[in-house]
C-alpha cells in the first residue's frame, strides 16, 4: 500500500454499532466512541465521539426490542443479510413493517433484500454428518431490486445519512450491478444518476463523484 502523505486522509467507514458477534450499543444512554490504529507499534487514537442513543418514543419500540436486540439480529445487520438465521430475518421484518419510517427499518430493508441480488450458498445440516452439503438459493433479482429501490431510493436523503456514505453508495453500486447484469440497463442508468444526484447534494468527495459519472457516461 502507499504511505499516506502529510495532510492526506483515508476515507472509510466502521460499523459500531453491531459486528458478527451481535451488538455493541443496544442500551439507551451517552457512549464514547474512539478509533485506535497500530502505528510502527505505537498506539495512534483519535477524539473522541460521543453520542446519545434515545430511549423508545412509542409502545412498538419498546414491544419490538427486545427481540431486536439479540446476537443474531446484531449479526444479520453487520452481514446485510443472513437468511439461515431465521428468526431474527423474521424480527426485521416485523421492524421493517411497524416502524416504516424508522432508521431501523431502512437498515432491515436492506438486509433483508440484498441476499435476494445473487445466488446465496447455505450450509443443509439438518441430518447426520456425513449428509451435510452446500445448497444454493436462485437469486430473485426482480424481487431484490424493488425492494432495494424502495429502501434505498425512495428517501434517499435519510437512507444515507442512517447507512452513512459508504456503505449507502456502495449499496447503490451493487444494486446498480445486479440491475446491469440482469440485462435492465436503463434501470441501473437510473441508479447511477441518483447516486451522483444524491452525493452532488450532499457534498461527497468530488474524486468519489466523478469516478461515478464517469461509469454512467460509460
Amino acid at each position: 500500500a502507499d504511505d499516506l502523505k502529510p495532510g492526506a486522509s483515508l476515507y472509510g467507514a466502521h460499523l459500531i454499532g453491531a459486528s458478527t458477534n451481535g451488538w455493541l450499543i443496544d442500551e439507551p444512554g451517552f457512549y464514547n466512541v474512539q478509533a485506535a490504529v497500530d502505528v510502527g507499534g505505537e498506539i495512534v487514537v483519535s477524539n473522541i465521539l460521543r453520542l446519545f442513543v434515545a430511549p423508545p418514543v412509542v409502545a412498538a419500540e419498546s414491544k419490538l426490542a427486545p427481540d431486536y436486540f439479540t446476537e443474531d439480529v446484531g449479526r444479520v445487520i453487520a452481514f446485510e443479510g443472513a437468511p439461515a438465521l431465521e428468526t431474527a430475518t423474521d424480527t426485521l421484518r416485523e421492524v421493517a413493517e411497524q416502524l416504516p419510517d424508522s432508521a431501523a427499518a431502512r437498515h432491515a430493508e436492506v438486509a433483508l433484500s440484498a441476499p435476494l441480488l445473487t445466488d446465496f450458498k447455505r450450509l443443509d445440516a439438518d441430518g447426520d454428518r456425513a449428509d451435510m452439503a452446500i445448497a444454493t438459493t436462485k437469486a430473485k433479482v426482480s424481487e431484490g431490486v424493488a425492494a432495494q429501490s424502495k429502501a434505498l431510493l425512495d428517501k434517499p436523503d435519510a437512507a444515507a445519512e442512517t447507512m452513512g456514505h459508504i456503505d449507502y453508495f456502495g449499496a447503490l453500486e451493487r444494486l446498480f450491478q445486479a440491475m446491469k447484469d440482469s440485462g435492465d440497463t436503463k434501470g441501473a442508468d437510473k441508479v447511477l444518476q441518483s447516486s451522483v444526484t444524491t452525493m452532488k447534494k450532499r457534498g461527497v468527495l468530488p474524486s468519489v463523484i466523478a469516478a461515478t459519472q464517469r461509469k454512467l457516461d460509460k
